[in-house]
């Protein structure tokens, strides 16, 4: 599994993959703020994953969706991160996506983990499109608790459909992240998943500036990223 940061600037983001990340996803939705991501890693190293995402709409609709997305994607990611909805629209919107990836536009759908334990159907059916429309890469979104206070991602209940929802799509070969808000601690677990990607967000929310980024987490993620890369080598060596 790699292991990838949310970081909000170059700054951060150099400092992300000079600690071992495989890769990081930019929080802005600011094109020169991407751009900028970009253009400081290319200079660290090679192969690293960069991600962004489309960033809220005022009024998402597909036209909106599709102007945004190709903004992003002529920044120079890898990926652009484009949520879908859990409503009967996400169907005509992961079709219209579906075909921007045949097309060549690297975007990649994330799917947010339902907060409703009863809400599998729709849940399956959403999978089941994605997997369907070829896209290279997808996003579980775990972050966040349900109703009871439980963690998403850490919900047994939850594990048997995500896991069965990983299989498949690995199987299609689209490469699944599952995007959690995790401790430090919490790294051999989060491991446990066999997702191909983790995805690590080490912010909080503030009701005034919305997500922003917690430098302690980030702090104790960038030494379990030098951790988890010497363990590799280690692993590799022997």
């Amino acid at each position: 599994m790699d292991l990838q940061l949310c970081v909000r600037d170059p700054a951060e983001a150099a400092w992300a993959v000079r600690a071992g990340a495989a890769g990081v996803e930019v929080m802005s939705a600011a094109p020169e703020v991407i751009r900028a991501v970009v253009a400081r890693l290319r200079l660290l190293r090679d192969g690293v994953v960069i991600g962004a995402g489309i960033g809220p709409l005022a009024a998402p609709t597909l036209s909106a969706v599709r102007l945004r997305l190709l903004r992003v994607a002529d920044c120079g990611v890898d990926r652009v991160r484009v949520p879908v909805p859990a409503r009967p629209s996400s169907v005509l919107l992961l079709t219209q996506l579906g075909q921007l990836a045949r097309e060549g536009v690297p975007v990649t759908p994330m799917l947010r983990v339902p907060l409703d334990r009863g809400d599998g159907a729709a849940w399956a059916q959403r999978l089941s499109l994605v997997s369907r429309q070829g896209f290279a890469s997808v996003l579980l979104d775990a972050r966040g608790v349900d109703a009871q206070g439980a963690t998403l991602w850490q919900q047994p209940v939850l594990s048997p459909r995500l896991r069965s929802a990983l299989d498949g799509l690995q199987r299609m070969g689209t490469q699944v992240g599952l995007m959690a808000a995790p401790c430090r601690a919490d790294l051999p677990q989060l491991l446990r998943w066999h997702s191909d990607e983790a995805v690590i967000d080490c912010g909080q929310d503030d009701p005034r500036e919305g997500r922003v980024l917690d430098p302690y987490q980030f702090d104790q993620w960038v030494a379990a990223l030098r951790g988890h890369r010497a363990a590799g080598v280690a692993g590799a060596a022997a």
